[in-house]
């Protein structure tokens, strides 16, 4: 239903006439088999909905009632290998996670985490694994970033100990 025509070879022919297959039906190489755009009514479905998440998608809507994530959720229940549906998914959190950056950046620690976790619900929900590297770096960036916001603290609780006791003006 949804498997790609492969062109047809020499060892292709070979493997079609071991396995009973008419010789009559076998293509030769100067002739591969074309690739056919599935045409199936799931196809046909699936096609208007990814091209409104791409328009929601460049206008900036990724989760709204009408926004890229929930069409994308609709194409999804029909196929989950629709390679279009995976390209958009992959640009939605590539675009999240860049928004983590930010946050991270402009020293919001907590916004940074709860857009990294939006992230890796989305990821765990449509099976992506292509950003999980990037995901990786940047959840380590905010533990740095919580680590050095610790420290930066205890140095303050440090001095202002000091000033009580006297031993900083």
């Amino acid at each position: 239903a949804n498997t790609p025509a492969i062109p047809v070879t020499q060892d292709t022919q070979t493997q079609a006439s071991d396995t009973g297959v008419e010789p009559s039906t076998a293509t030769t190489a100067t002739n591969p088999v074309e690739a056919v755009p599935n045409t199936t009514a799931a196809q046909a479905e699936v096609t208007p909905l990814i091209l409104r998440a791409t328009e929601a998608f460049n206008a900036g809507n990724t989760s709204g009632t009408d926004g890229a994530l929930p069409l994308l959720r609709q194409v999804w229940a029909i196929d989950r290998q629709d390679p279009n549906a995976r390209a958009l998914l992959n640009k939605v959190i590539a675009q999240q996670q860049q928004q983590t950056e930010n946050r991270i950046n402009l020293n919001k620690t907590e916004e940074a985490k709860a857009s990294l976790t939006q992230t890796d619900d989305l990821i765990r929900e449509f099976t992506l694994t292509d950003r999980i590297e990037e995901q990786v770096r940047l959840e380590s960036q905010i533990e740095i970033r919580e680590r050095e916001q610790r420290e930066a603290g205890d140095l303050v609780q440090q001095a202002k100990a000091a000033i009580k006791r006297g031993e900083l003006s």
